[in-house]
């Protein structure tokens, strides 16, 4: 348990009424793990660049209080990387080219170096439960990404308005937290060989968000929240919600792919999570690792770990995982690759726990971050989302 006045960084803080749109502005952890190969000086690998982080970052928060995990200390001002441009790499306007896709037909072995391709199971989707979670599940939610567009009876693109859906041209939206340097754009979305793809691309000029503010990246969210309606297309009151996710390294940065030769930090800001009244961050990318929190709804509380990379790995990034939270009356434990990875409980997080009876949506996102090092263009991608209820 850490100290009530170890650091937490602002990012996201949900607030649901009825007919009205959501108000984000929360707290969260800054995790960090030692840097894995390649996670200093200049890229290797596929190019690309890399950006220091900006220690003196106006929009960063570092006070709040903690209760509960046992994250890992804020990454360092020092510990940043050198901006060293590539020339054999284009990191202008332009989505990412996505159509490499995985090789191999995979299948959802959990170690190092053992989850490459497709991890859709055998069988009908009925038959389908959550990698290592006990108990008999049903599926309330299952998307394979099979297609070759993004489904949007399910899924909204980006943040509140702007341009939310393909056919609807304007500003874009977000961003989340303003200490992002990115507008979510439905461009960087893509749906193909069974993958869906976010990615973050720096444009030529900034380009403008719903915030009001000029930022110079375009990145890809996804949402079952419908930003045109009054309720979501899907949301869910307990249960088991897990996804299969390839995160991209300063190195691997997955323009070609999600390649697994090679394990290494996490780059950039991918993220998974539940938000609602508070929020259930089932995966966050944070200086360099992989972590889960859980908010309360006045976001005055949080509590959340960085796990340990897998064993034989040099980090969450550049391998396929499975990271899933099972949310229960007053509780939600946390499962990477099946493992148990935690849990966190309302006795925690005070009386204004989120993991009473309230209903949450899902979120998908690559994004930005001011406060730990910053690599474009990149890539994460999705083989499945799915939830269950009991």
């Amino acid at each position: 348990m850490r100290s009530p006045n170890s650091p937490i960084r602002g990012f996201r803080s949900p607030v649901l009424a009825a007919g009205s749109a959501l108000l984000f502005s929360a707290v969260h952890f800054a995790c960090s793990s030692s840097p894995g190969p390649g996670a200093s000086g200049s890229t290797a690998g596929d190019g690309g660049n890399t950006v220091a982080p900006d220690s003196g970052n106006p929009n960063r928060r570092e006070s709040g209080s903690l209760v509960g995990g046992d994250s890992a200390p804020p990454p360092s001002a020092d510990a940043g990387r050198a901006v060293t441009p590539d020339a054999s790499s284009s990191d202008a306007t332009g989505p990412v080219d996505h159509d490499a896709g995985g090789s191999g037909d995979g299948g959802s072995g959990h170690e190092h170096g053992s989850d490459s391709g497709h991890g859709h199971d055998s069988g009908s989707p009925a038959s389908y439960s959550p990698v290592g979670v006990p108990g008999s599940w049903t599926l309330t939610f299952d998307d394979e990404f099979d297609g070759t567009t993004l489904d949007t009876s399910r899924w909204s693109y980006g943040w509140f308005t702007g341009a939310n859906q393909e056919e609807n041209p304007g500003p874009l939206s977000g961003p989340v937290n303003p200490a992002e340097d990115d507008c979510y754009s439905p461009s960087q979305v893509s749906v193909s060989g069974g993958y869906l793809a976010l990615s973050i691309v720096k444009e030529a000029s900034p380009v403008s968000c719903t915030s009001g503010s000029n930022k110079s990246f375009e990145t890809g969210m996804i949402t079952t929240q419908n930003w045109n309606g009054s309720s979501p297309y899907f949301g869910y009151t307990y249960g088991a919600a897990e996804a299969r996710i390839w995160l991209p390294t300063p190195t691997n940065r997955g323009t070609s792919g999600p390649t697994t030769t090679t394990s290494g930090p996490v780059a950039d800001w991918p993220a998974w999570w539940a938000p609602g009244t508070g929020e259930i961050d089932i995966m966050e990318g944070l200086g360099g690792t992989t972590c889960w929190h859980v908010h309360n709804s006045a976001y005055t509380l949080a509590g959340g770990s960085c796990p340990s990379a897998p064993s034989g790995a040099t980090g969450w990034g550049g391998e396929w995982h499975t990271y899933a939270s099972v949310w229960a009356n007053g509780t939600v434990t946390f499962y990477y690759d099946g493992a148990n990875a935690g849990t966190e409980t309302s006795a925690e997080l005070g009386a204004t726990t989120p993991l009473g009876a309230q209903q949450k949506y899902l979120v998908l996102a690559m994004q930005t971050d001011g406060s730990t090092e910053l690599t474009y263009p990149a890539t994460m991608y999705v083989d499945y989302v799915r939830v269950w209820k009991q």
